[in-house]
């Protein structure tokens, strides 16, 4: 097993930048905590106080979790190694003294063995060329497969339980598999056939004016696995070839704040040997407001987070002097807020918003 051998604790000086005591800066002791997670919380305290004074333990203003003083954390960072969960122990240091820290326990991890075959009977119009291939667990976590080069079969290790084998691109997938540690466990063999199916359409801003040439656009199969790239030409039209028969979704990349919010992905079903068709329109923004309060008053400098599933962008404000703060270029729909405090001070707070129009007087309240 191999471990980390970082022990983190206090450490002592003066009192931050601007604090004075009677015009003199004010000797503290600033005194890291560490829940379980990781997260660091630092409190300050006199010079002179007490060792008995100082808390042992407190709370995370973040996580709620429990934090101590010392964090001694080991992990194994073999890929796929027998140790793969990771360990933490909490002690409390004395000065002058050697203190033993409790074991730590870094649980087994009975990996199991799964393995695929795949027939590229595709070439030379395979969807892209020989595409990943990769597993999914029952949650839709995927792991990709490597190729062994002499055996020819895709394997990987995978925590115990059921997955899926699929070429990327090529809308097909294995009937499930149930692994278990120990012997490994074949999904199948993928045959990819010739892909004959073509995509076209345009992309139009929120006016109904093509958007930029070379604007790029992301085709994803019915198992969010990479299809294939476009770009757009001069009129806002596009074209994809050599596509898999199923459903794919259309993404556009990187867009332009004026062409107006990034949209949804479009759904399209392709079928062999003829051409479907994807418009895609960008719609009128709207504007989200609101204040973010603790105790009544305005906080400063907390993030906003208007979050969107991938690969599209998270739309971000941060709060002003009396916690405020606007989120621009919103689609319509409903959504999750997340609001952060980096200090940490605010414990993490979350709101579901649904946008029909443009919002104001929205009010989210902080908690430590």
């Amino acid at each position: 097993m191999a471990g980390s051998n970082a022990i983190r604790g206090a450490r002592v000086g003066s009192g931050p930048m601007g604090e004075m005591d009677h015009g003199a800066r004010a000797d503290r002791i600033q005194i890291s905590y560490w829940d379980a997670l990781g997260n660091e919380t630092v409190r300050y305290f006199a010079a002179d106080v007490s060792a008995d004074d100082i808390p042992e333990q407190i709370d995370c203003p973040s996580t709620g979790l429990p934090a101590g003083r010392v964090e001694i954390y080991a992990t194994d960072y073999q890929v796929s190694g027998p140790f793969g969960h990771e360990g933490s122990a909490v002690v409390r240091l004395k000065r002058g003294k050697t203190v033993t820290a409790p074991d730590i326990v870094v649980a087994r991890v009975p990996w199991g063995t799964l393995t695929a075959e795949v027939d590229w009977a595709c070439e030379p119009y395979c969807p892209d060329d020989h595409m990943p291939v990769s597993a999914y667990d029952e949650d839709g976590n995927r792991q990709w497969l490597q190729q062994d080069p002499k055996t020819k079969l895709w394997s990987t290790q995978v925590l115990p339980g059921t997955y899926r084998v699929t070429v990327n691109g090529s809308n097909l997938v294995t009937a499930p598999v149930k692994v278990t540690e120990g012997a490994p466990v074949h999904a199948g063999t993928i045959v990819v056939t010739p892909a004959h199916g073509t995509l076209t359409g345009k992309v139009l801003t929120k006016h109904g004016k093509p958007v930029s040439k070379g604007t790029d656009l992301l085709i994803l199969d019915a198992l969010g696995g990479y299809t294939a790239h476009a770009k757009v030409g001069k009129d806002g039209a596009y074209r994809v070839d050599h596509l898999a028969p199923g459903t794919h979704s259309v993404y556009v990349q990187s867009p332009k704040a004026s062409w107006g919010p990034e949209p949804r992905p479009t759904q399209v079903t392709v079928t062999a040997g003829a051409t479907a068709t994807a418009d895609i329109r960008f719609e009128r923004g709207r504007t989200v407001k609101g204040t973010v309060k603790y105790n009544g008053k305005g906080v400063k400098g907390i993030s906003v987070t208007l979050e969107r599933d991938y690969p599209l962008s998270d739309i971000v404000a941060r709060t002003g002097s009396k916690g405020r703060f606007t989120l621009k270029n919103v689609p319509t729909g409903t959504f999750t807020l997340e609001v952060t405090d980096t200090t940490p001070t605010y414990r993490i707070e979350r709101k579901t918003v649904t946008v029909k129009g443009n919002i104001s007087g929205l009010k989210i309240k902080l908690r430590k």
